[in-house]
């Protein structure tokens, strides 16, 4: 990724043993490319094959478990 320019490393300011991997002009380009026909699939795959009233009760689901998760 770094060859393609999509990346590129910096130095750690707080570690000076790594590096923190930042996306440049030309990944992030690449990235919302990406983006539009993998959410279309998702969508496609996953949300369009449930009820109004199963996405509710996943949306429910997903509220009581971040809920959860959230007081561990």
């Amino acid at each position: 990724m770094e060859r393609r320019g999509l990346i590129r490393r910096e130095e750690c300011a707080t570690d000076s043993r790594g590096a923190e991997i930042v996306l440049a002009p030309d990944g992030n380009d690449a990235f919302r490319a990406a983006t539009v026909p993998h959410l279309r699939a998702v969508r496609e795959l996953f949300v369009d094959a449930l009820t109004p009233a199963q996405l509710a009760a996943a949306g429910e689901i997903a509220a009581a478990l971040s809920a959860h998760l959230g007081r561990a």
